[in-house]
């Protein structure tokens, strides 16, 4: 959707992938322009569809809990509020993504500014529903997905996906075992890389290390 007047923020996302030293990108600004709106929110107008949706998963899983702590951890830092409203855990079936996304459309008016979605079954269920809209339409919202799905690459509009370290988590599993840490319940970390869409459509053949 169009940005506000006053500050030129861009739904459209980059074709190629940049340093990740600003977050901001994922949320479809460019960063230039968002300074304005953090250090000015209250500029901000309080419409339903200027704002950014977390879609899918289950509350009580850990991995939708850690990545809706990412979520609203990263659109705190850029001054947004995040409501409960904005919070979608529908479960992982993809017919519940697709009649959550319909749901959400039909409540606000059309597509909002930013989809966050918890996995690739919940994009399977997201795009059902997409497909039925002008390619333009969707174009103009921000599509994230926090699993790596590489046929959506070569979808007709842009989507940003998390693509998991497979060799980083298996290292870490054999450390786990090598090095006697399971009886220590020591947690390891093993960042994923992000890997921006293309507004052409696909996204960039590499990936970007989050470390």
């Amino acid at each position: 959707m169009p940005a506000p007047q006053g500050d030129a923020c861009q739904c459209r996302p980059p074709r190629h992938e940049s340093p990740l030293g600003d977050q901001r990108q994922l949320l479809g600004c460019d960063p230039a322009h968002c300074d304005a709106w953090v250090s000015h929110p209250r500029r901000r107008p309080p419409s339903e569809r200027d704002r950014f949706y977390f879609l899918g998963g289950a509350a009580s899983d850990y991995a939708t809990q850690r990545r809706i702590q990412g979520f609203t951890d990263t659109l705190a830092a850029a001054s947004f509020a995040v409501d409960s409203e904005q919070i979608r855990t529908c479960g992982y079936e993809a017919s519940a993504a697709q009649a959550e996304i319909g749901h959400l459309y039909s409540q606000i008016g059309g597509l909002p500014r930013g989809l966050f979605l918890a996995s690739s079954v919940s994009l399977e269920g997201a795009v059902r529903f997409l497909k039925t809209l002008p390619l333009d339409e969707v174009c103009r919202c921000t599509i994230c997905s926090y699993d790596w799905d590489p046929f959506a690459t070569y979808l007709r509009f842009p989507v940003h996906m998390m693509r998991q370290d497979v060799n980083g988590l298996l290292a870490a599993a054999f450390k786990i075992c090598d090095e006697g840490l399971a009886a220590a319940k020591q947690l390891l970390e093993v960042r994923p890389h992000l890997v921006l869409g293309d507004r052409d459509g696909g996204a960039d053949a590499f990936g970007l290390s989050l470390a």
